[in-house]
């Protein structure tokens, strides 16, 4: 069949005839197919597949189907491969549709777009729905691609043919765990048509673990919070052809928590009034307009930056509900946003820095003698010197805790290295130094009761206590972290000091958030439960699952851990099976193509 201008989706309906000859005391099942063929066009995109099931109580069945006018349609109704006996049915299809003078409709941020409307075929009621659902965001590769020859692993065919390829490598930082699809536009959506060997993708995490592959049509990948790094492989006979993308951008492709839904108005006076738009009845042959705007999309997630776009779908027939189906094109059509600027916000008061000169001086030399502890001393030549320039710079600034743990982390890390008593005895006596220059009674009537943020230099005083907490917590950890490693070996006057230290430390930190993956419970909580072997292999479990951050301990380091309390506890198979996924959530290095 060839549907006829103005055609957007047809309704095929089915209905079961209950005769004498019509053998229905089963199920049956019936295969619906349809397809139409167009140029340079898969023909994936263009067909629909439906299983009815058939009994005799079915009733009529209805099953839309999108389609493009003036294309021959080939519609296909048969039995299910294993169904026997004999039914009779009829199949009736009609053509209907609202034709939008634009097939697909992309706006730019502040942006508004009117579109006019046709209803060739018959009267139709009018009801836009239009939403946005996936986010798509722009990368290029970190460096130029490499173009190299292949062996002979890569040419099975021909003996003496030369592959050769290019190799590009992207990053990017997933703000929370979800699912991704990476997309080459330029070379996607083609099989044997395209002119390359071969487009192959291979996805992995920060810790160079493969997450999934993906080629001519990708699919959704599973990515956790953190970094992604994606090669990309294009091979061709041609070194020449291959430069040509050395800086071939890609699109990572996000599904919406929340799909962003769009207001619609009859008129731009509506628009401007913000009169939404009502169901209206548009009869055959007249047409309406209606103006769609991109300043309604201003719910947008925090991760959206300026150029990337967010995708979705609009449509114009109002869906009255059948039994399979909706009396609408499925699928609407393509509607696109480009985020442009964000919206300027209105500044806060700021008070006026009251500080003098030689303060300011000052402030700017302290954070560059942070920086120097937190950056260097590395090698061991450099570690000998770091003692005595951490007192020259304690003996300078006494009260500044960014010096106390730059040194603190330092002494913690050569520890834990080392293993070795003094180091840790060295780390407790930092932290009790450290701690003298720090009013926990202060802070404790501050953050006892709320404070009116409205006010400049109230909310900067809040600030400013908010991360000496943070610092006086995080010495306060060290603590506890290195009297643990110390109490290893039983000795009454340690035990003391660290359940002193837990007990402090428990004042300042919810320990019982430790099973919602919060770093610091979890510091403290392993401490204290060191010697429950099976509350010890929770915590590891959560900080494996739940990956916070700043816990002092890494994800391979976690797998061997629980693998050594799991061989304790005498679950030999699961330590062996810890140990294996140890190897494949941690290689060494990226896989290869």
């Amino acid at each position: 069949m060839k549907p006829p201008h103005g055609a957007t989706f047809m309704v095929v309906r089915i209905n079961p005839i209950g005769t004498k000859d019509s053998d229905l005391s089963t199920q049956r099942i019936l295969v619906l197919h349809t397809i139409q063929l167009l140029p340079h066009s898969p023909y994936r995109e263009y067909q629909t597949k439906r299983y009815l099931q058939l009994n005799r109580n079915s009733r009529s069945f209805v099953i839309t189907v999108p389609i493009e006018s003036q294309f021959l349609v080939e519609v296909c109704l048969a039995r299910y491969w294993s169904v026997t006996g004999d039914f009779e049915i009829s199949c009736e299809c009609e053509f209907r549709g609202i034709l939008p003078n634009l097939k697909s409709i992309s706006l730019i941020s502040n942006e508004a777009k009117k579109i006019v409307l046709t209803s060739l075929l018959r009267d139709e009621e009018l009801n836009v729905d239009a939403k946005l659902s996936t986010l798509k965001s722009y990368i290029k590769p970190v460096e130029l691609g490499k173009i190299s020859v292949l062996g002979y692993r890569d040419n099975v065919f021909e003996e003496h043919r030369i592959i050769y390829q290019i190799v590009l490598k992207y990053e990017f930082t997933m703000a929370e765990n979800g699912q991704i699809t990476p997309r080459v536009p330029m070379l996607q959506g083609y099989l044997y048509e395209s002119a390359l060997e071969s487009q192959l993708l291979l996805c992995f995490d920060g810790k160079s673990k493969l997450l999934g592959v993906a080629d001519a049509w990708p699919g959704q990948i599973s990515a956790k919070k953190g970094k992604v790094v994606i090669f990309l492989q294009i091979r061709h006979e041609s070194p020449t052809l291959l430069e040509k993308f050395s800086s071939l951008e890609m699109v990572v492709e996000k599904k919406l928590k929340n799909p962003i839904s769009a207001k619609t108005y009859f008129s731009h006076e509506n628009m401007i009034l913000g009169k939404s738009s009502k169901p209206v009845l548009v009869k055959q042959g007249s047409s309406r307009a209606i103006f769609i705007e991109a300043e309604n999309f201003s719910k947008l997630p925090g991760e959206v930056k300026l150029g990337d776009v967010l995708e979705g779908t609009i449509s114009f027939c109002n869906p009255s509900v059948s039994k399979i189906g909706q009396n609408k094109r499925p699928g609407g059509f393509p509607l696109s946003l480009v985020i442009g600027k964000p919206d300027v916000k209105e500044k806060k008061a700021t008070p006026m820095d009251e500080k003098s000169l030689d303060e300011k001086i000052m402030e700017d030399l302290v954070a560059a003698k942070s920086s120097i502890l937190k950056k260097h001393f590395a090698n061991e030549d450099e570690k000998s010197k770091f003692d005595s320039i951490f007192e020259e710079f304690l003996r300078d600034h006494p009260s500044e805790l960014s010096l106390h743990l730059g040194g603190l982390k330092h002494f913690m890390d050569d520890a834990k290295a080392k293993k070795e008593t003094k180091l840790f005895e060295k780390v407790v006596e930092a932290c009790e130094v450290a701690l003298k220059e720090i009013n926990s009674e202060e802070l404790a009537k501050h953050f006892g009761i709320s404070h009116d943020k409205s006010d400049p230099q109230v909310e900067k005083l809040c600030n400013l206590l908010s991360k000496k907490r943070e610092q006086f917590i995080e010495i306060l950890l060290y603590r506890v972290e290195a009297l643990g490693e110390l109490c290893k070996d039983d000795n009454d006057d340690l035990n003391q000091k660290l359940a002193e230290a837990l007990k402090e430390s428990k004042r300042w930190i919810k320990a019982g958030n430790a099973g919602t993956g919060d770093a610091n419970a979890l510091r403290v909580m392993m401490v204290e439960d060191r010697k429950r072997l099976g509350t010890m292999l929770k915590y590891l479990s959560v900080i494996i699952d739940k990956q916070p951050q700043n816990i002092g301990i890494s994800g391979k380091d976690c797998l061997k851990e629980k693998a050594k309390l799991l061989e304790e506890l005498g679950y030999l198979h699961l330590r062996d099976i810890m140990l294996t996924k140890s190897i494949i959530d941690f290689p060494s290095s990226y896989a290869t193509f």
